[in-house]
């Protein structure tokens, strides 16, 4: 009897495991995770001797000069330069570049994950997400699907650098394709003297590298880690593979290309003089656009001394609107600015002639005001890419909520957060609309103002103090486009918690006297923990608004006050916001 049993539960046993083993061929198999480069310890005792004692040198040291580890190894330069060339090659060096000299370090295998209390878990799913919700979250391959994601993370290299390590340097022939998937690195033009201008600042999702693969020409740029970053690497063979098999990243990589391109144009342009473009779109007919557009002509016409246009789209209603003559091109307003009533000879679809309009208007006036209903909005993309502001004003009403959230939905995906701010209004535009609305988050609420002055006869000496007040807390924050954001632990340390608030009243004081002013408010994080459960935690942010010339100027003071926190709170790691992207210091 016992040994039928034992029988039968050696047959049960065979049976599930080989029902295992069939489960485990028809599941799919899961790529791999991005490959990490660098130096294993282990590595070190097979090396030749002269190769043994440089790593151990720079094992030792956080990073050293060329001149350094020749007077601690007593070898020749030539020798030494050889051996760094092939560390370089096997992925196992990093250079930096610090004060104009080049210093080097070594890069051993590590994996970084995300200590469990320093900063709440909802930061940390943001700061460092899994690979699979990083590259979909990435827009060269947003419309990838799960077996062109398996590539390209069984493809892909991971690297990480600490601040002011090299990741290419200009001249350096192209290798791979780098998408950013944590931190900042600076994109400089490196000058004979050491010193380096900057370009530009590429961040969390950006990449770089693309174009040298393409046209097998050198990086132009150096690109530095302004910030520890994380990359993905696609090696160069691995990139033209995916561009073969992946459809959907050739055309969205075109369309990169081109916006970039698009964009250095306009950055010509500016430099040329053009204008800042002031965009009010009016959600419904009547929903009090020309008047605040007016408002806004009025307070620009008169505080600045270069000149200020106004324009609607359709513009044929402008001449009785303002009452001068329809064959008049040009109306100078006695508030101070000119109403534009520019049309061209040939028959032109309205997008063309309002490029043409603007084109023009942006050569003469540093500042236009342009007022278009959203029907012309939807059409006229350019505008809303090229605006410096955009104010959406709707009518006071709880039916127009919802189509006025989908609008500013829409808005938000064809503008770029560091280069135009949106303005919400709602505006009661008559007695009646006095019913209480849901919670909705707007930026000014208007209340209702009878007897407004006629358009051609606006002063702003006439005009209601409620709508002269938003017009210009809008035009005060003009050009401050970017927003830079300190996240402050209430923990000293790892877990112990502490009164943090000296620390953010001084940062709010290092902030504002950074960029003009800063906000703070309290964010609460929400995490689940293997040990003890759901976790709460209160967590600071201090936020200010700049100018992109502002953030390049700044970042670099920034990031260094963060490191000195860091060290003063205890901290493993601190998050910076730029531009509603999350980074870690």
């Amino acid at each position: 009897m016992t040994q039928s049993n034992s029988s039968s539960e050696n047959e049960l046993d065979a049976l599930i495991g080989r029902a295992k083993q069939g489960r485990r061929a028809s599941e799919p198999k899961k790529a791999p995770a991005p490959k990490a480069t660098g130096l294993r310890p282990s590595d070190i005792l097979f090396m030749p001797e002269n190769q043994a004692k440089l790593a151990n040198y720079l094992s030792r040291t956080h990073r050293a000069r060329l001149v350094d580890i020749q007077q601690a190894l007593n070898l020749p330069q030539q020798a030494i330069l050889d051996i760094l060339s092939e560390f370089k090659a096997k992925g196992y060096l990093k250079a930096a570049l610090a004060n104009g000299e080049i210093q080097y370090h070594i890069k051993f295998v590590e994996n970084i994950t995300a200590p469990q209390k320093s900063l709440p878990q909802s930061l940390w799913n943001a700061l460092r997400p899994d690979d699979a919700v990083f590259l979909k979250s990435v827009l060269l391959f947003k419309e990838c699907n799960e077996d062109d994601l398996d590539f390209i993370r069984s493809n892909s290299v991971f690297e990480h650098y600490e601040r002011n390590d090299i990741l290419l340097w200009q001249g350096e022939p192209a290798r791979a394709l780098f998408i950013i998937k944590s931190g900042v690195v600076a994109v400089t033009n490196v000058l004979n003297d050491g010193s380096s201008n900057l370009l530009t600042y590429l961040e969390q999702g950006d990449f770089f590298g693309e174009g040298g693969l393409l046209t097998g020409r050198s990086s132009s740029a150096t690109i530095t880690a302004f910030t520890p970053v994380d990359v993905l690497m696609i090696p160069k063979d691995q990139f033209y593979n995916l561009l073969k098999r992946s459809s959907s990243v050739a055309v969205e990589l075109s369309r990169v290309l081109a916006n970039r391109l698009s964009a250095t144009n306009a950055r010509l342009a500016n430099e040329r003089g053009y204008s800042n473009l002031l965009l009010v779109i009016s959600a419904e007919k009547d929903s009090g656009a020309t008047t605040f557009g007016l408002t806004m002509a009025l307070k620009l016409g008169a505080s600045s001394e270069d000149g200020t246009g106004y324009v609607e789209f359709p513009h044929q209603h402008l001449p009785a609107l303002f009452g001068f003559p329809p064959e008049m091109e040009f109306y100078e307003h006695p508030g101070g600015f000119k109403v534009i009533n520019q049309a061209t000879n040939v028959e032109l679809p309205q997008s063309a002639q309002a490029a043409l309009v603007i084109d023009q208007a942006a050569r003469n006036y540093s500042h236009i005001v342009a007022c278009i209903p959203w029907e012309a909005a939807e059409q006229l993309d350019f505008l809303i890419a090229s605006a410096s502001q955009i104010i959406l004003i709707a009518p006071r009403r709880r039916e127009s909520l919802t189509q006025f959230s989908n609008m500013l939905s829409i808005l938000r995906t064809k503008s770029q957060a560091n280069k135009t701010r949106i303005y919400t209004i709602l505006n009661q535009t008559s007695p009646d609309q006095t019913e209480s609305l849901p919670d909705t988050e707007v930026d000014i609420s208007l209340p209702y103002m009878e007897n407004l002055p006629a358009p051609s006869q606006g002063r702003l000496s006439s005009l209601p103090e409620p709508l002269v007040k938003a017009a210009a807390s809008i035009l005060d924050m003009l050009g401050y486009t970017n927003q830079v954001g300190i996240y402050i632990p209430t923990t000293i340390g790892v877990d112990q918690q502490a009164n943090t608030t000296p620390y953010v009243d001084q940062t709010l004081a290092f902030m504002g006297r950074l960029f003009g002013g800063a906000t703070h408010e309290k964010v609460r994080g929400v995490w689940n923990s293997d040990e003890v459960g759901i976790v709460a935690e209160d967590i600071h942010l201090v936020r200010s608004f700049c100018s992109p010339s502002t953030l390049d100027e700044q970042m670099s003071t920034v990031v260094d006050y963060m490191e000195r926190l860091k060290q003063e709170m205890k901290q493993e790691a601190m998050a910076l916001e730029i531009n509603s992207k999350l980074m870690l210091i």
